[in-house]
């Protein structure tokens, strides 16, 4: 990810995804918590995706 994210001097992590759930932007706090994370399916449990998809509204074919 970039340096200068918009999310940058957040103090919690912040992820920006797309509507495949592929991180576009992201915190320098999410980097340190989580690393380089490229899919945001990659850092969150089965029950938590079903609530992210349902809240951004993206279909269960993910």
């Amino acid at each position: 990810m970039t340096m200068k994210s918009q999310f940058n001097g957040l103090p919690l992590p912040a992820f920006e995804v797309n509507n495949e759930l592929l991180v576009v932007d992201c915190s320098m706090e999410a980097e340190e918590l989580f690393g380089e994370c490229r899919k945001f399916t990659d850092i969150v449990d089965a029950d938590s995706l079903q609530k992210a998809k349902k809240l951004l509204r993206i279909e269960s074919s993910l």
